[in-house]
């Protein structure tokens, strides 16, 4: 890395998470206020006092991860701000950060490199119950230009997240082109959905607000079923609305923390794709658990995707997919529920790949996961 400083530091990650990491660069955070009393950095819930130089201008210097996506905030005065000279915005559940990609070289796979670019399409699907859903579609850079098909991946967000989740916060779009021109991964389509059945779409797109204070209420309702039942009439719509590959080894499936579970319950339900992604999953179907055992109760109540958990993955796996890959946080609050899966599926000589990684329930992860993960696929 030359012209930057390699220093052994910690990166204070969202949720409090924290990880060693040896490659950083030292990024400078300013805000100009001189009427302030007291200004703080905020980066996910760690926050540190700037300092006030005679210019007027807070600032504080500290070593970020290289090649990484930076979330921030300011404090001016007990009031939570964003930064005012930067126009990049993002949404994470119902908080907005300003952002920075912050490269150390010319190759960070999160920055827009001069490669052949995809298409991200927004586009509505008829749902089971007759209403419009909201996609997002990554279309591969030669998909206009030619008549090819192509394999299909669908990427699942997690609770709180929505359509675009993984196109702002996960940087898929750039992720995909530039592995893709590196030679490092296949051309795909990924289709990315709302799988919030109470959302036609982003409140982005509809204005429409959204209360994310109460996240255990909008996990349960995810776990209805709702949305694996409706899966089918979406992968209809995709598969003759582009140029799919409609075949089992053509297709991959998944997603981070509840999309996650849905990744791993829809692959086992329609057992219809060779490859399964599970980044920070939760997989109990049992809503009123609080220790993140690994249950798969069944009642009357119990919609009809989540009745035959076991029987469905034993089917699955006697003809066994090309890539069943689990991926956690050593600090992740699911780690011990992904301990007690792999378990199960030790137990049954179910083959799967495992990766460990530092760090927790965050982004920063869930976008390392997805560039271990493409170059695996098809």
């Amino acid at each position: 890395m030359k012209g930057k400083t390699l220093l052994l530091f910690v990166t204070v990650c969202m949720m409090l998470n924290c990880a060693v990491r040896i490659d950083a660069m030292p990024v400078t955070f300013s805000y100009h206020n001189p009427a302030a009393k007291t200004v703080s950095l905020m980066i996910g819930d760690w926050k540190t006092p700037m300092t006030l130089n005679e210019e007027g201008v807070y600032t504080h210097t500290l070593d970020i991860e290289a090649n990484t996506m930076c979330l921030y905030r300011f404090i001016v005065d007990g009031v939570v701000t964003l930064d005012p000279q930067n126009v990049n915005v993002v949404r994470d559940c119902g908080t907005l950060y300003s952002y920075r990609i912050l490269s150390a070289d010319e190759k960070n796979p999160l920055a827009v490199q001069e490669v052949p670019h995809g298409i991200v399409e927004n586009l509505w699907y008829p749902s089971n119950n007759g209403t419009k859903r909201r996609l997002s579609v990554y279309l591969p850079p030669t998909y206009e230009t030619g008549k090819r098909y192509y394999p299909v991946l669908y990427l699942l967000h997690g609770t709180g997240g929505d359509e675009t989740s993984w196109l702002t916060l996960g940087r898929a779009a750039q992720i995909l082109d530039n592995l893709i021109a590196e030679g490092k991964a296949k051309e795909m389509i990924v289709v990315m959905p709302n799988e919030n059945m109470w959302q036609a779409a982003s409140a982005d797109y509809t204005g429409e607000d959204e209360d994310f204070s109460k996240m255990h209420e909008m996990t349960i309702r995810m776990m209805d079923g709702q949305f694996e039942e409706d899966f089918g009439a979406m992968m209809y719509f995709v598969e003759n609305h582009y140029r799919t590959i409609t075949k089992k080894q053509s297709r991959a499936i998944a997603g981070l923390s509840r999309g996650g579970y849905f990744a791993m319950h829809i692959s086992r339900y329609y057992n219809l794709f060779d490859y399964v992604g599970l980044f920070s999953a939760t997989y109990s179907t049992d809503t009123n658990r609080r220790d993140y055992t690994l249950d798969f109760p069944v009642t009357k109540q119990t919609p009809r995707v989540y009745r035959n958990v076991l029987k469905d993955l034993k089917k699955q796996f006697q003809t066994a997919p090309a890539l069943y890959y689990i991926a956690i946080g050593k600090s992740d609050f699911l780690y011990n529920e992904n301990e007690k899966y792999r378990q199960l599926l030790d137990e049954n000589g179910y083959k799967y790949i495992y990766k460990e990684s530092d760090g927790g329930h965050e982004w920063r992860n869930w976008r390392d996961y997805l560039q271990d993960f493409l170059p695996r696929l098809f």
